[in-house]
């Protein structure tokens, strides 16, 4: 078995592994005392020697193989080629849908149990791959695609079936919004604020939310724009009204000028 081969069969292994022991701890622990069930692997080349430490498989380092041109050797390749383009997208489009399915098998189970209507849910992932767009297939962007993610909380009480918010929120938002959905005390010393707002009014307003990649370069999001600031100074403007794809960047065009000045408001003052 080749590596690509070993790796796709190994990944849908331990996604079944990790989807059937929540399953079981759920179906063991109903109605007793609430469980935390998750599982991270750190780094991908030590789970792909778990069997065998003695015979290491390395994986690809992400960060060379965007340097090296990951859009250009994907391209490169005809299309029904193992490492086009093409197989790349149709590979990270089935992989999204495995982990929909076994996110399903775990609420089927919170059915099962009785334990849906007593129980908050947060699904998020980490941020994902330009698929070809604007020439690039990496994550290491500010760019929408790379930094927008599926976002659901369902809270007993206090969401609606079938609502949907598309205000810009950040990730630092879950620990204050669990905090307050819990009943508990607010922390003062957390960046984040509580998102139950938002879960009972989808349409309230809300403050742009701030992207950083590496010292001196950030992103600010708002509902209709996005700003992007560099460390060498250079900027980008997205209206994402007319351009959700970011093609057209409006930085340079004067009549925007005000809308930058809005959006520089929202960068750190102070990187340490």
């Amino acid at each position: 078995m080749n590596r690509r081969s070993f790796l796709k069969s190994l990944s849908a292994g331990v996604g079944c592994l990790v989807s059937t022991g929540c399953v079981t701890v759920m179906g063991r622990s109903a109605g007793k005392r609430p469980d935390v069930l998750f599982i991270a692997i750190d780094d991908m080349n030590d789970w792909t020697t778990l069997f065998d430490p003695r015979n290491p498989i390395k994986t690809p380092n992400l960060v060379c193989l965007a340097r090296r041109g990951m859009f250009s050797n994907t391209t490169a390749k005809p299309q029904n080629d193992p490492g086009s383009l093409k197989k790349m997208v149709q590979s990270y489009q089935a992989s999204a849908d495995f982990a929909d399915q076994m996110v399903g098998r775990l609420l089927d189970k919170l059915d099962a149990t009785g334990q849906a209507a007593s129980t908050i849910i947060v699904l998020r992932a980490d941020h994902g791959y330009h698929l070809g767009d604007k020439e690039s297939c990496v994550k290491f962007t500010l760019w929408e695609k790379a930094n927008h993610i599926p976002f659901i909380i369902v809270a007993p009480g206090v969401t609606k079936a079938g609502s949907r918010c598309d205000r810009p929120v950040s990730l630092i938002d879950i620990y204050p919004t669990l905090v307050d959905l819990a009943g508990l005390p607010p922390k003062q010393d957390v960046d984040g604020k509580s998102l139950v707002p938002l879960l009972t009014d989808p349409t309230k307003k809300w403050q742009p939310v701030l992207m950083t990649m590496g010292k001196g370069n950030h992103a600010v999001r708002s509902d209709r724009w996005r700003y992007i600031l560099y460390k060498d100074g250079s900027q980008e403007l997205y209206d994402h009204a007319k351009d959700p794809w970011e093609w057209n960047n409006l930085a340079s065009q004067p009549e925007y000028a005000e809308v930058i000045d809005e959006h520089k408001k929202w960068l750190p003052t102070n990187e340490k």
